[in-house]
């Protein structure tokens, strides 16, 4: 079942974040970012909180503003990292027939190729009393240059709101949408317990924007480009990956575009300062190795 999840994501991810940047990229942009995408190495989803901004809009319920979002990330290739040398003294110890075993033993010479070869069955045939299985072969391939930092490339969307006018007197609200964000991710360790560090940009727009006055809606408008600094945590789980992660965009909108023909009145919101805090909460599918 995990692996043909793998491959669905695999398949429609892809496809699912051109739909969702389409309107903020012309024709030449996504014929790159298509094959861009294909390299991706895993998706993830998220929840994602959004501290309460400083300019004339703040949330319409509690001290936050909340949304989801998603993103394809894929390895750069590279990193930083440092040679293995094979042990001078050999030892009895640790036992076993895989290559990392070998290397802690002083068996391997160094430099030499090693990998190891996993078979897992991923399909069970049944036909009148016989029965067989599909298996699938998982190769791993003993690497010399033991990374310290590996770096991934992401593009995502989200979206969060909705956020009200500050002021009582106006009545106004309006989504807050990333179309399309992109992000360098440094990770760190490896195992049950890793870190990030990094950054983000990319486009953020008001979308969805209305006024109210008089009993008419007038539409409004407005984006800006956000960057900042990104911290987060992943933790792995019977094969699913879950992270945490803390952000702080400055994103400041300048200037609200209202509709022309409709009357907004002698002092409406000219600008949106949505710079704070985010923190989220997300689950990744990978479903591409990154040396593959």
């Amino acid at each position: 079942m995990r692996t043909i999840m793998r491959r669905l994501l695999r398949s429609i991810a892809p496809a699912t974040i051109l739909l969702a940047i389409a309107p903020s990229v012309g024709r030449p942009q996504a014929e790159a970012l298509t094959g861009l995408l294909g390299s991706a190495t895993d998706f993830d989803f998220f929840g994602t909180w959004v501290g309460v901004p400083r300019g004339d809009l703040k949330p319409e319920r509690g001290g936050r503003v909340a949304g989801v979002g998603f993103e394809l990330a894929f390895d750069i290739p590279g990193g930083i990292g440092r040679k293995r040398i094979v042990p001078k003294v050999k030892s009895d110890t640790p036992r076993g027939t895989d290559c990392e075993s070998r290397f802690q033993r002083g068996e391997l010479k160094q430099d030499q190729a090693c990998q190891d070869v996993d078979y897992k069955v991923v399909k069970r045939i049944r036909a009148r009393r016989d029965t067989t299985y599909e298996e699938e072969a998982k190769v791993e391939v003993f690497k010399w240059n033991e990374p310290i930092v590996s770096f991934e490339l992401a593009i995502g969307f989200s979206q969060s709101g909705a956020l009200v006018a500050r002021e009582s007197t106006t009545q106004m609200r309006a989504s807050v949408r990333e179309a399309p964000s992109v992000s360098l991710y440094g990770n760190v360790g490896t195992g049950l317990l890793a870190g990030y560090f990094g950054a983000r940009t990319g486009l953020v727009s008001l979308v969805g924007g209305r006024a109210y006055i008089d009993e008419t809606a007038v539409p409004f408008e407005g984006s800006t480009f956000q960057i900042g600094p990104v911290l987060g945590g992943v933790v792995d789980f019977r094969g699913l990956s879950f992270f945490a992660e803390g952000a702080y965009m400055w994103r400041d909108i300048k200037s609200i575009e209202w509709d022309s023909d409709a009357q907004v009145g002698a002092a409406p919101p000219r600008s949106a300062n949505l710079s704070g805090p985010s923190f989220s909460l997300g689950v990744q599918f990978k479903f591409r190795d990154a040396d593959k």
